[in-house]
């Protein structure tokens, strides 16, 4: 029977949060500014609308609105210049991973578990940025593209946020025994919690104030 080590990128595995570091990322590598300031614009706007907390605006809806509005920045792209800013991007991840949690992670891959990163984040930038890390499966938001192989800017973008993680850990494992019990997760804000839910040992890591609290009441383990 399998025991799973799930880890969330952003904020656990990756010290920054992903949007802001490919908005910056954008403008070193070099691509069109007129572009990036209207969405740099929107985003901060929502960012601001979250962290005051106007008409209930969540961090976990923020976080899905900031994903949809920078896929506007890859409009008429095709999937190898995507790919290629995505590859590009990734130079930078390593620089920013948390090494406490590295070391968690190659922990968990020697005592045999099958290690899973569930991240609401792009999953090029996850295939790219993760590459020399001993991963067995990836699990992260796909960019729609269109039939003409050029991004679909209507397409509905599936963010792999909140419950929808622990949605698609549970369906990808649907026929496959696992110990969820002797499995372990990682994550760092309240849309973690039923990732971290699903498994008998799970790890607040440098937590939100929403899972920090959640945390000390259930006597989960913290890695500060």
């Amino acid at each position: 029977m399998k025991t799973l080590a799930l880890f969330d990128f952003d904020g656990t595995l990756f010290t920054q949060d992903t949007i802001p570091f490919l908005l910056r990322r954008w403008k070193e590598l070099g691509y069109p500014r007129h572009r990036l300031s209207v969405i740099y614009l929107q985003i901060i706007w929502k960012y601001l609308r979250q962290k005051w907390g106007l008409f209930g605006y969540s961090n976990e809806q923020f976080r899905r609105d900031a994903m949809r509005l920078f896929v506007r920045l890859l409009k008429g792209m095709n999937a190898a210049e995507v790919d290629q800013y995505f590859r590009r991007s990734a130079e930078m991840v390593q620089e920013h991973l948390n090494q406490n949690v590295v070391d968690a992670l190659l922990e968990e891959k020697r005592r045999g578990h099958e290690v899973v990163i569930v991240s609401g984040g792009f999953q090029c930038l996850l295939e790219h940025g993760l590459e020399d890390l001993p991963l067995d499966r990836l699990i992260g938001t796909a960019v729609p593209f269109r039939s003409d192989g050029r991004v679909d800017l209507t397409a509905s973008l599936q963010v792999v946020t909140g419950e929808e993680k622990s949605r698609r850990v549970l369906e990808h494992y649907e026929h496959q025994p696992v110990d969820w019990e002797r499995s372990s997760a990682y994550g760092d804000s309240g849309s973690d919690i039923a990732l971290l839910s699903l498994v008998g040992r799970p790890v607040a890591v440098r937590p939100d104030r929403i899972l920090e609290e959640h945390a000390r009441k259930r006597g989960w383990e913290t890695i500060r």
